[in-house]
């Protein structure tokens, strides 16, 4: 077991088109006393609510703030692997997809 992680975050940004000095991704890279992981994380708008999963919303919102001008920031305080094991990607539930259906309509109503 490594223990507790560091994590350090280096933003990429667009370099060309339409989109050129917007988030592109993230490279993380976690290291503890024994081990070191590095990872890419493509931006779908899903960091700040990732990183709230880890410390105050607000905190999280300034981080992302920051990696949006291009700063690499390290976060702060430790992390276990279980906190980040599924590499800060924020996943979409196909539920969220799905408008609930109307209590007062009926699926079907037989023509009298």
């Amino acid at each position: 077991m490594a223990g507790t992680y560091r994590i350090a975050a280096q933003p990429i940004l667009d370099t060309e088109g339409n989109f050129a000095g917007q988030l592109k991704g993230i490279t993380f890279t976690a290291t503890s006393a024994t081990d070191t992981r590095e990872w890419y994380t493509p931006n779908r708008s899903q960091f700040v609510a990732a990183f709230s999963k880890l410390m105050p919303r607000t905190l999280a919102t300034l981080i992302v703030a920051s990696l949006m001008h291009g700063d690499e920031v390290e976060l702060p305080g430790l992390f276990r692997e279980e906190q980040f094991e599924g590499d800060f990607r924020f996943q979409w539930s196909p539920v969220h997809f799905v408008v609930p259906p109307t209590q007062s309509e009926p699926e079907f109503a037989p023509a009298n």
